[in-house]
Protein backbone atom coordinates (compact mmCIF):
# COMPACT_ATOMS: atom_id res chain seq x y z
CA UNK A 1 0.00 0.00 0.00
CA UNK A 2 1.40 3.63 -0.98
CA UNK A 3 0.86 6.12 1.16
CA UNK A 4 -0.33 9.86 0.58
CA UNK A 5 2.11 12.74 0.32
CA UNK A 6 1.39 13.00 4.32
CA UNK A 7 -0.40 10.49 6.40
CA UNK A 8 -1.04 9.25 9.82
CA UNK A 9 0.39 6.19 10.56
CA UNK A 10 1.16 4.37 13.91
CA UNK A 11 4.51 3.14 14.84
CA UNK A 12 5.42 1.45 18.10
CA UNK A 13 2.11 2.55 19.75
CA UNK A 14 2.77 6.26 18.48
CA UNK A 15 0.97 8.21 15.87
CA UNK A 16 3.30 10.27 13.15
CA UNK A 17 2.28 12.04 10.19
CA UNK A 18 4.82 10.72 7.55
CA UNK A 19 6.15 13.05 4.52
CA UNK A 20 6.29 10.21 1.38
CA UNK A 21 8.07 12.47 -1.07
CA UNK A 22 10.76 13.62 1.90
CA UNK A 23 10.86 10.29 3.99
CA UNK A 24 10.09 12.41 7.00
CA UNK A 25 7.87 11.71 9.87
CA UNK A 26 6.84 14.67 12.82
CA UNK A 27 5.17 12.93 15.59
CA UNK A 28 1.59 13.74 16.09
CA UNK A 29 -1.03 14.55 18.80
CA UNK A 30 -0.73 11.52 21.10
CA UNK A 31 -3.81 11.44 23.53
CA UNK A 32 -3.05 8.64 25.62
CA UNK A 33 0.95 7.38 25.92
CA UNK A 34 3.19 5.49 28.44
CA UNK A 35 5.02 7.19 31.43
CA UNK A 36 8.41 6.27 29.73
CA UNK A 37 9.09 7.20 25.80
CA UNK A 38 11.97 6.24 23.42
CA UNK A 39 11.45 7.78 20.34
CA UNK A 40 13.62 6.70 17.36
CA UNK A 41 15.45 8.43 15.05
CA UNK A 42 13.93 6.31 12.44
CA UNK A 43 10.52 4.28 11.86
CA UNK A 44 9.52 1.91 8.87
CA UNK A 45 6.30 1.45 7.18
CA UNK A 46 5.34 -0.45 4.21
CA UNK A 47 8.89 -1.39 4.02
CA UNK A 48 9.37 2.43 3.95
CA UNK A 49 12.11 4.54 6.52
CA UNK A 50 10.82 7.93 7.37
CA UNK A 51 13.14 9.95 9.28
CA UNK A 52 11.75 11.41 12.86
CA UNK A 53 12.71 15.60 12.30
CA UNK A 54 9.86 16.99 14.05
CA UNK A 55 7.45 17.01 17.42
CA UNK A 56 4.17 19.03 16.16
CA UNK A 57 2.38 21.18 17.95
CA UNK A 58 0.32 19.41 21.44
CA UNK A 59 2.07 16.41 20.64
CA UNK A 60 1.44 15.00 24.28
CA UNK A 61 -0.31 17.80 25.32
CA UNK A 62 -2.00 17.12 28.67
CA UNK A 63 -0.27 13.51 28.81
CA UNK A 64 0.45 13.24 32.80
CA UNK A 65 0.99 9.86 32.75
CA UNK A 66 4.03 10.98 30.51
CA UNK A 67 7.04 11.17 32.72
CA UNK A 68 9.67 10.55 31.02
CA UNK A 69 11.20 9.94 27.45
CA UNK A 70 13.98 10.27 25.34
CA UNK A 71 14.34 12.31 21.94
CA UNK A 72 16.34 11.29 19.19
CA UNK A 73 19.15 13.04 17.44
CA UNK A 74 17.35 13.53 14.15
CA UNK A 75 15.17 16.01 15.60
CA UNK A 76 14.97 19.51 14.36
CA UNK A 77 11.86 21.28 15.52
CA UNK A 78 9.94 20.91 18.42
CA UNK A 79 6.49 22.97 17.99
CA UNK A 80 4.75 24.89 20.49
CA UNK A 81 3.24 23.36 23.34
CA UNK A 82 4.57 19.85 22.22
CA UNK A 83 4.38 18.82 26.34
CA UNK A 84 2.56 21.24 27.91
CA UNK A 85 0.77 19.62 30.50
CA UNK A 86 3.13 16.49 30.74
CA UNK A 87 4.72 14.72 33.99
CA UNK A 88 7.36 15.56 32.59
CA UNK A 89 6.82 19.31 32.40
CA UNK A 90 4.49 19.07 35.58
CA UNK A 91 7.42 18.15 38.04
CA UNK A 92 9.18 21.03 39.01
CA UNK A 93 12.13 18.54 39.92
CA UNK A 94 12.95 18.25 35.75
CA UNK A 95 13.58 21.87 35.89
CA UNK A 96 16.71 23.85 36.39
CA UNK A 97 17.26 27.41 36.72
CA UNK A 98 13.54 28.23 35.97
CA UNK A 99 14.54 26.16 32.65
CA UNK A 100 13.20 23.01 31.26
CA UNK A 101 15.54 20.92 28.89
CA UNK A 102 15.09 17.34 27.15
CA UNK A 103 17.93 15.39 26.08
CA UNK A 104 19.69 18.86 25.15
CA UNK A 105 16.61 20.48 23.79
CA UNK A 106 15.38 23.54 25.59
CA UNK A 107 11.47 23.08 26.13
CA UNK A 108 10.56 25.69 28.57
CA UNK A 109 11.07 28.48 30.82
CA UNK A 110 9.40 29.93 34.06
CA UNK A 111 9.42 32.77 35.95
CA UNK A 112 11.57 31.52 38.23
CA UNK A 113 14.29 31.91 35.64
CA UNK A 114 17.47 34.33 35.35
CA UNK A 115 16.81 37.56 34.23
CA UNK A 116 20.51 37.41 32.20
CA UNK A 117 19.97 34.04 30.57
CA UNK A 118 22.53 32.23 28.79
CA UNK A 119 20.69 28.79 27.36
CA UNK A 120 22.87 25.65 28.35
CA UNK A 121 26.57 25.15 25.64
CA UNK A 122 25.69 22.34 23.81
CA UNK A 123 21.86 23.03 23.47
CA UNK A 124 20.88 21.55 20.23
CA UNK A 125 17.53 23.01 19.74
CA UNK A 126 15.03 25.58 21.11
CA UNK A 127 11.43 24.85 21.02
CA UNK A 128 9.12 26.72 19.39
CA UNK A 129 7.72 29.28 22.36
CA UNK A 130 10.25 28.07 24.63
CA UNK A 131 10.46 31.81 26.29
CA UNK A 132 6.78 32.94 25.36
CA UNK A 133 5.03 35.72 27.25
CA UNK A 134 8.15 35.18 29.94
CA UNK A 135 8.09 38.65 31.84
CA UNK A 136 11.30 37.98 33.40
CA UNK A 137 14.04 37.82 30.99
CA UNK A 138 15.72 40.85 29.71
CA UNK A 139 18.84 39.30 28.14
CA UNK A 140 19.40 35.91 26.74
CA UNK A 141 22.56 33.86 25.21
CA UNK A 142 22.11 32.02 22.98
CA UNK A 143 25.19 29.49 22.37
CA UNK A 144 26.54 28.62 18.84
CA UNK A 145 24.99 24.75 18.94
CA UNK A 146 21.85 26.35 18.03
CA UNK A 147 21.19 26.53 14.43
CA UNK A 148 16.90 27.56 14.38
CA UNK A 149 15.06 30.14 16.51
CA UNK A 150 11.69 29.08 15.98
CA UNK A 151 8.70 30.24 15.86
CA UNK A 152 6.99 32.47 18.83
CA UNK A 153 10.11 31.64 20.58
CA UNK A 154 10.33 35.35 22.35
CA UNK A 155 6.94 36.24 21.51
CA UNK A 156 5.35 38.89 23.77
CA UNK A 157 8.84 38.88 26.31
CA UNK A 158 8.03 42.79 27.31
CA UNK A 159 11.01 42.92 28.92
CA UNK A 160 13.62 41.36 26.74
CA UNK A 161 16.16 44.00 25.63
CA UNK A 162 19.33 41.75 23.94
CA UNK A 163 19.83 38.64 22.17
CA UNK A 164 22.74 37.23 21.01
CA UNK A 165 22.01 35.66 17.40
CA UNK A 166 25.16 33.49 16.52
CA UNK A 167 26.28 32.21 13.00
CA UNK A 168 25.59 29.28 13.77
CA UNK A 169 21.92 29.92 13.49
CA UNK A 170 20.16 29.70 10.02
CA UNK A 171 16.79 30.36 10.05
CA UNK A 172 14.21 32.28 12.56
CA UNK A 173 10.90 31.51 12.77
CA UNK A 174 7.52 34.04 12.43
CA UNK A 175 7.27 36.03 15.17
CA UNK A 176 10.30 35.01 16.57
CA UNK A 177 10.47 38.42 18.45
CA UNK A 178 6.84 39.97 18.03
CA UNK A 179 5.80 41.38 21.10
CA UNK A 180 9.32 41.63 22.96
CA UNK A 181 10.90 44.34 24.64
CA UNK A 182 13.41 44.35 21.62
CA UNK A 183 10.16 44.33 18.96
CA UNK A 184 8.60 47.34 20.64
CA UNK A 185 11.16 49.54 21.42
CA UNK A 186 11.19 52.43 18.49
CA UNK A 187 14.70 52.95 18.63
CA UNK A 188 15.94 50.00 18.03
CA UNK A 189 13.94 50.26 14.46
CA UNK A 190 15.94 52.39 11.40
CA UNK A 191 13.83 53.21 8.27
CA UNK A 192 11.20 50.78 9.01
CA UNK A 193 13.72 47.58 9.76
CA UNK A 194 14.32 45.66 13.22
CA UNK A 195 17.66 43.81 13.20
CA UNK A 196 19.32 41.77 15.93
CA UNK A 197 23.09 40.94 14.30
CA UNK A 198 22.89 41.73 10.98
CA UNK A 199 19.10 39.18 10.61
CA UNK A 200 16.68 41.24 9.34
CA UNK A 201 13.59 40.74 11.63
CA UNK A 202 10.49 42.65 10.72
CA UNK A 203 9.63 45.36 8.48
CA UNK A 204 7.09 47.78 9.12
CA UNK A 205 4.74 50.46 7.03
CA UNK A 206 7.49 53.08 7.86
CA UNK A 207 9.86 51.62 5.47
CA UNK A 208 10.56 53.17 2.26
CA UNK A 209 9.09 52.08 -1.16
CA UNK A 210 12.48 50.99 -2.46
CA UNK A 211 13.70 49.06 0.26
CA UNK A 212 17.44 48.57 0.92
CA UNK A 213 18.95 46.75 3.44
CA UNK A 214 21.96 47.21 5.78
CA UNK A 215 25.18 48.29 3.69
CA UNK A 216 27.95 48.40 6.54
CA UNK A 217 27.06 44.97 7.89
CA UNK A 218 26.13 43.11 5.34
CA UNK A 219 22.25 41.02 5.98
CA UNK A 220 22.82 37.34 6.19
CA UNK A 221 19.50 35.77 7.23
CA UNK A 222 15.64 37.31 6.59
CA UNK A 223 13.42 35.98 9.31
CA UNK A 224 9.96 34.35 8.06
CA UNK A 225 7.34 36.60 6.84
CA UNK A 226 9.22 40.01 7.89
CA UNK A 227 7.67 41.96 5.61
CA UNK A 228 3.86 40.15 5.99
CA UNK A 229 1.50 42.47 5.92
CA UNK A 230 3.66 45.74 4.34
CA UNK A 231 1.91 48.54 2.68
CA UNK A 232 4.56 50.52 1.40
CA UNK A 233 7.35 48.56 -0.31
CA UNK A 234 7.35 47.95 -4.00
CA UNK A 235 10.59 46.97 -4.92
CA UNK A 236 13.25 45.12 -2.70
CA UNK A 237 16.78 44.59 -3.53
CA UNK A 238 18.17 41.10 -2.15
CA UNK A 239 21.57 40.88 -1.02
CA UNK A 240 23.57 38.14 -1.93
CA UNK A 241 24.75 37.80 1.47
CA UNK A 242 21.43 36.19 2.03
CA UNK A 243 20.79 32.56 1.49
CA UNK A 244 18.32 31.51 1.69
CA UNK A 245 15.19 33.35 0.93
CA UNK A 246 12.58 32.28 3.86
CA UNK A 247 9.24 30.66 2.15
Amino acid sequence: MLLAQEEKVCFQEIYYTVDADNQTAEVAQNFKVAEALFLPEEISVNAITYRVTSISADAFKGCKALTEIVLPRSLERIYRSAFEGTGIMLNKENWRDGALYMDSCLIATDKTIDPKYAIVEGTRLIAAGAFRNNKVITRVEIPASITRIDHETFLGCKNLQRVNIPSSVQSIGEDAFKGSGIYLNEKKWKKGALYIDSCLIAVNDNAPAAFTFKNKIPTRLIAERAFANNKTIKQVNIQDTITPIPQ
